[in-house]
């Protein structure tokens, strides 16, 4: 007996170590879609912040997902197969703090302002079969979701409060953690908890938690494309981008060559009838 215990560790062993450490694996197999993620992102950001309903209206989004995944995360956290995570997700979930940000933006009526949309509905349909099916799954989803806030949260903070003038301690909850809990800190314990559990996956259950961290960030990007800002608000984050000194500039250059396209048109318009 004690032969075939030790057979059956050598082989999860091998099975794991094949893809190396399960965050790793889930950062390298995820490398060229998370890339267009992030510069879907990095396009939008400063259009978002041009805008404060603009942008309560995105981070909605986020919040229709967040509260789906956190919801069913905590419906099965103590199932055995989460057990090694379910003492650092608790820290992580994000949807309490979206809600905190949304009622400062919105009021207290924001849930009736933040219907989601069709992407999102798709997103959320598609997280709660996941858990049916094989609720470890959502560990996929939870390390693109909750490792984007605490990774990124406290440069997007800091452009929030410096480009929408909030004030210190006013709309920006989701990127805040509770005191004595930092970004780095809570990064680590949650690749530690993961890299303890990835040690002991075949290959096979490493590949489909790799798999499903892909679909959260094809579902993430169909999200952000759908949701549409207008013309003026990319206008005005094209801006923000720009020294002040030169911002008038090229105001006066789009209008110029807006009015030369206006004329353009006319006289095309003059010479077709003309010459009818």
């Amino acid at each position: 007996r004690s032969c075939k215990c030790f057979l059956l560790l050598l082989k999860m062993s091998k099975a794991s170590s094949s893809h190396g450490l399960l965050t790793e694996y889930l950062r390298t197999s995820s490398r060229s879609i998370h890339r267009t993620s992030d510069s879907l992102v990095n396009t939008r950001v400063l259009v978002l912040f041009t805008n404060k309903k603009l942008y309560a209206q995105a981070l909605s989004r986020f919040w229709h997902i967040f509260n789906t995944l956190e919801e069913e995360l905590k419906a099965n956290l103590e199932e055995t197969e989460l057990s090694g995570v379910k003492h650092i997700l608790p820290k992580l979930f994000r949807a309490k703090a979206i809600e905190t940000d949304l009622q400062y933006y919105l009021g207290d009526d924001w849930r009736s302002q933040v219907p989601p949309s069709p992407a999102v509905q798709e997103y959320c349909v598609y997280l709660k079969a996941l858990a049916k099916r094989k609720p470890l799954l959502l560990l996929g989803h939870s390390y693109a979701q909750h490792m984007a806030i605490a990774s990124g949260g406290q440069i997007i903070a800091r452009m929030a409060r410096q480009l929408m003038s909030l004030p210190e301690s006013s709309g920006t909850a989701v990127y805040t953690y509770p005191e004595g809990m930092t970004h780095n800190s809570l990064k680590h314990e949650f690749k530690t908890a993961l890299d303890n559990m990835g040690r002991k996956m075949p290959a096979e259950l490493v590949e489909e938690i790799a798999q499903e961290h892909i679909q959260a960030f094809k579902h993430n990007n169909h999200v952000i494309r759908t949701f549409h800002m207008g013309w003026l608000n990319f206008f005005r984050g094209l801006l923000l981008l720009l020294p002040p000194a030169s911002r008038l500039s090229l105001v006066l250059v789009l209008v110029a060559l807006a009015l030369w396209w206006n004329l353009s048109r006319l006289r095309a318009a003059g010479s077709s009838s003309s010459s009818s």
